[in-house]
Order: structure tokens, then C-alpha cells, then sequence
């Protein structure tokens, strides 16, 4: 069991934050001790589960192998299109016999990925 003072502490939040959360849990999960409110285990996993989720964007939402593939995927098709784009643009220099200079990070980026 923790208060509402020391899981603000642990997680980096204002203790308000922590009321605001407890609020939606069970007073059963919420005993008073000696005028002190207490959370039980079960509140603090549930109220740090909240805040973190909603730290990150992930609120109880796992993600799969498959999910991080397609993502990849479409990192990958990305890139092919910011290749191709950038040699379309290198020919069309080329034409106009302007010097050709790729941004150093583009081609950093793309190197590194080849490898």
C-alpha cells in the first residue's frame, strides 16, 4: 500500500494527478488509515498502468510482432520513395547542369541502411 503522495513521488506526477486517477477506483482499494488515505496494490497498479499508458499513447493497447512489421513495412516503402524522389531530383540537376550534392544526412541515412 502506498499513499497518493509517495506513488506522485514515484511516478513524477502531482499529487492531484494521483486524487484525480484514485477517484475512479473502488473505496474498498482506497482504506483510511489514521486520517491518512492509502492505495492499495491493486489501486497503484491500476492508476500507474493509467499514467503511464497515457504517458506513452499506449493505453492498454499491446502491439503485436505483426503490428511492428507492418509498421516497418511502410518504413521501408518510405524510405524507397525518398530514394527515388531524391534521384529524380539529382537527374533533373544533372539536366539543368546544376552540381549535385545529396544532404549529408540524407545520405548518412540511407548508407547506414544499406549496410
Amino acid at each position: 500500500m502506498k499513499t497518493y503522495k509517495q506513488l506522485a513521488d514515484e511516478l513524477g506526477v502531482s499529487k492531484d494527478k494521483i486524487k484525480y486517477r484514485a477517484r475512479k477506483i473502488p473505496s474498498a482499494q482506497r482504506p483510511i488509515v489514521d486520517g491518512v488515505t492509502y492505495l492499495s496494490d491493486e489501486a497503484v497498479a491500476t492508476i500507474t498502468e493509467a499514467i503511464q499508458g497515457a504517458r506513452y499513447g499506449v493505453v492498454g493497447k499491446e502491439v503485436t510482432q505483426h503490428e511492428i512489421y507492418l509498421l516497418l513495412q511502410q518504413v521501408l516503402e518510405n524510405q524507397g520513395a525518398i530514394m527515388r524522389r531524391l534521384e529524380a531530383l539529382e537527374q533533373t540537376q544533372s539536366n539543368h547542369s546544376l552540381p549535385t550534392q545529396r544532404s549529408s544526412f540524407l545520405a548518412r541515412l540511407f548508407n547506414s541502411s544499406e549496410k
